[in-house]
């Protein structure tokens, strides 16, 4: 059962638009949870979110009422094959402009005790239940120190790898789906152990000691996060 979503998306402190988007939607049992991050530095990276979670919603309104009786691996599948027609749209609308764009994407489906999570560049999610605390996400960065940039996002080619992780709720457990701009500027240590030391009741609260922390370092990026508590 989903008891609670805490959601913040904000364009912090050195950027003149917010290119992040977010969506979150849910029925009592199932429930879809998008962040995308437009990439910096490029043409109108706000398109490439905002297009992402456009026809990531559109699907969700689809299957809402539905998903509840579906095997849960039919909706991995469709999710899947929408995350692949999400970069292609974005691609050919980036082509037809003549620009380079696209997105970072992390996504979270709920049905029943069953989650899948999937990712595309540098946005991540972490699941937590009890002092259990772990980055469930894949970074798709280079490892070049000097570099340090995406090695893919959405949008950005024909081709994409996305991640895919499947697991089971099985206790009390917190989901954080949040952009670069949280983790980056609150520190990931500092991130880990508010989320250790969060209680059923305490969200809002740690949520509000994250932000603090990302404004208190200059809050150099648009920062989101999406908190997600469920109980099987």
């Amino acid at each position: 059962m989903i008891q609670n979503i805490i959601s913040l998306s904000e364009t912090g402190l050195r950027r003149l638009e917010n290119q992040d988007a977010i969506f979150a939607d849910n029925t009592e049992n199932a429930g879809l949870f998008v962040i995308a991050d437009g990439m910096g530095g490029h043409y109108k990276g706000e398109l490439a979110s905002q297009t992402a979670v456009c026809i990531l919603e559109k699907w969700w309104k689809e299957i809402r009422g539905c998903i509840a009786a579906m095997p849960f691996a039919d909706a991995v599948s469709e999710l899947e094959a929408e995350v692949f027609a999400i970069n292609k749209n974005i691609y050919q609308m980036y082509c037809e402009l003549g620009q380079l764009g696209g997105t970072t994407l992390c996504l979270l489906l709920i049905q029943g005790d069953s989650y899948a999570v999937v990712n595309v560049g540098d946005s991540r999610l972490y699941c937590c239940h009890g002092r259990n605390c772990a980055l469930i996400t894949s970074d798709d960065v280079s490892k070049d120190a000097q570099d340090g940039g995406l090695t893919q996002a959405v949008g950005v080619q024909e081709s994409l790898m996305p991640h895919i992780f499947i697991g089971t709720i099985i206790k009390k457990t917190f989901f954080l789906i949040c952009s670069d701009g949280i983790y980056k500027y609150c520190g990931e240590r500092y991130l880990l152990s508010k989320l250790r030391s969060m209680s059923w009741k305490s969200g809002t609260a740690v949520t509000g000691k994250i932000r603090e922390r990302v404004y208190r370092n200059g809050a150099g990026d648009n920062l989101s996060m999406l908190l997600v508590s469920v109980c099987p």
